[in-house]
């Protein structure tokens, strides 16, 4: 399998005073560096919010998506085999979708029904192309 990223940058404005505080929190040692105690601000608040998290996979798969949060990746055999199965699957996913680079774009066509992705895309061209019109 390809390699994937596994991180995204993101900027963040924060109010002055707050940035300060943060500040005053890494200079006396409680956080390596800004980014530091941003990560750590995420990680409890995805914590806080881990039952909500957990429902909304749940009611995702129920509808009968192939659902993903973080990084969700098919090979080309993978979609071979829906292919062939003669259904089409939907997909959401929240973060990374990855398409080894030699799945084409009949093949995608002929396996994904929809494709709705919230963060990065990694696919061929012609497929990125076509799924990004299509929605």
């Amino acid at each position: 399998m390809e390699e994937v990223a596994t991180s995204e940058k993101v900027s963040v404005n924060v109010v002055v005073g707050d940035l300060a505080k943060i500040d005053i929190l890494v200079d006396n040692g409680f956080y390596s560096s800004r980014s530091d105690f941003i990560q750590k601000a995420v990680m409890n608040q995805l914590k806080e919010n881990k039952d909500d998290l957990n429902e909304i996979a749940e009611n995702e798969k129920a509808r009968g998506r192939e659902w993903g949060l973080g990084i969700l990746s098919f090979s080309k055999k993978d979609l071979e085999k829906v292919a062939k199965s003669k259904k089409k699957i939907s997909i959401v996913v929240y973060g990374v979708l990855h398409f080894d680079s030699d799945i084409t774009l009949p093949l995608a066509m002929a396996s994904i029904e929809s494709l709705k992705v919230h963060g990065k895309f990694n696919a061929a061209p012609e497929v990125k192309a076509y799924f990004s019109k299509k929605n």
